[in-house]
């Protein structure tokens, strides 16, 4: 697999991987993909360390670096939520309120009321670009959202083929979504 970007900063940058480097192994495991390695890398615990085999040019290199937690990591929400409590079947997503703890977890906030979005279902209808983990609705249909109750209710009483048009807030930035609904 060869490494399209390392960011410089970062903690492989900071080991000496660089871009265009071919990783080999993880620990002594070969690395197939991109998948593999990330999974991999996930399995270990913060601040543990990690030996990289890899292929830059010629030189077969080992380097040792410490695995750290990424900021924005899409699994970091996961043990915040239940399917049975958090998702919004229609619109592929399980979602959290927006209050102090989970404000904390992501970028300045342009509103102190609304929706987080924890994760994504597999089973969306819809494209991946209309909602990721971490991504904040404000509103539907130019209705203001509270909370995950006002956005389920709100979901649940649109009829199918509606046109729907959301207000997120995705890394700092607002922008609106529409689609219609399924």
């Amino acid at each position: 697999m060869v490494l399209a970007d390392v960011a410089p900063a970062g903690p492989a940058g900071k080991a000496g991987v660089k871009i265009g480097d071919i990783v080999l192994r993880l620990d002594g495991k070969v690395m197939e993909n991109g998948r593999q390695l990330d999974v991999n890398v996930y399995r270990h615990a913060v601040d543990a360390t990690g030996d990289l085999e890899l292929l830059r040019g010629t030189q077969q290199l080992v380097l040792r670096g410490p695995v750290v937690e990424r900021p924005n990591d899409p699994r970091r929400f996961m043990d915040m939520v239940r399917p049975e409590d958090n998702l919004i079947e229609r619109l592929g997503i399980l979602a959290l309120d927006l209050d102090a703890q989970t404000a904390t977890l992501l970028p300045p906030l342009r509103y102190q009321a609304g929706v987080m979005v924890a994760a994504t279902g597999g089973g969306s209808p819809y494209p991946k670009e209309q909602f990721w983990p971490g991504d904040v609705i404000y509103s539907l249909n130019g209705k203001r959202l509270a909370s995950l109750k006002d956005l389920r209710d709100a979901v649940a009483k649109l009829p199918s083929g509606e046109s729907v048009v959301f207000r997120r807030q995705r890394d700092g930035h607002l922008t609106y979504v529409a689609f219609e609904l399924e």
